[in-house]
């Protein structure tokens, strides 16, 4: 028998195959497992559409101004049974006064295809001045209860600024 117990063994070897193995999984032979910058081709999933999405109303060409505007920022709530209250933010990511802009907004949710049906929609106006954003609401008659709509997480909103082009 030794004379040093298990727990007082001067000196305890790894053995040279546990060690190699070990380091060969840490740095993984010089390859990392997920390099997205090799990847030209982009994601493989299911493309994300963005958050806001500018539409046409009458099959005609979208605003011009529909590319600096941003509506984000969902919060739904019931006014009275039938009805829906929506607030949003409107963002003006431009540096230019776009004045009062009337829209038509309609909400989807985020599995929704073009050709689906709007959950809600609004017509509403709002003044943006250069790289503004402001709350606004908008009160829609809904058949749907609320708990029955998407959460804010995903729903998308479709715009339309209804605004004769100058």
């Amino acid at each position: 028998m030794s004379r040093y117990s298990i727990a007082m063994r001067p000196h305890f070897r790894v053995p040279a195959l546990a060690a190699a193995l070990t380091l060969l999984l840490t740095v993984g032979c010089g390859q990392p497992a997920n390099d997205s910058s090799k990847n030209k081709k982009g994601p493989s999933g299911p493309t994300v559409e963005p958050f806001t999405k500018a539409f046409s109303l009458n099959g005609g060409k979208v605003h011009p101004y529909s590319k600096f505007i941003e509506i984000s920022g969902f919060r739904l709530s019931e006014a009275k049974s039938g009805s829906l209250r929506i607030r949003m933010n409107v963002v003006n990511h431009s540096g230019a006064d776009l004045g009062e802009l009337p829209m038509t907004v309609q909400l989807t949710s985020a599995t929704a295809d073009a050709s689906d049906p709007a959950l809600a929609e609004a017509t509403v106006k709002v003044a943006l001045g250069p790289n503004e954003s402001r709350e606004i609401e908008a009160t829609v008659p809904t058949k749907l209860r609320l708990y029955e709509l998407p959460d804010w997480q995903f729903l998308r909103a479709r715009f339309a600024i209804t605004l004769e082009d100058k």
